[in-house]
């Protein structure tokens, strides 16, 4: 291997290192803007989510309420697994 190899194998890895640090930043921004919901305390609460397996009488439908009181329905599975993030 001669030292032009050498460059063109350090740019590479100077260039994959950079795109990963970056990529790593990017993912961390977004993280940190992704809302949080805490559990309902009442079927009408906002910006919670609802888990309509385990909340209230255990029946109907889950959801996300947002703070305008808009309503997203999901599974219950995905309730469970926004209110463990929480």
């Amino acid at each position: 291997m001669n030292h032009i190899d050498n460059g063109r194998t350090f740019v590479a890895v100077t260039v994959g290192t950079v795109a990963l640090l970056l990529l790593i930043g990017n993912v961390a921004k977004n993280a940190e803007h992704a809302p949080i919901y805490s559990p309902c305390e009442y079927e009408d609460s906002v910006s919670c989510v609802w888990d309509a397996e385990t909340m209230g009488n255990g029946q109907g439908q889950s959801f996300v309420s947002d703070k305008d009181g808009n309503i997203t329905y999901i599974g219950s599975a995905e309730a469970r697994s926004l209110l463990e993030a929480h």
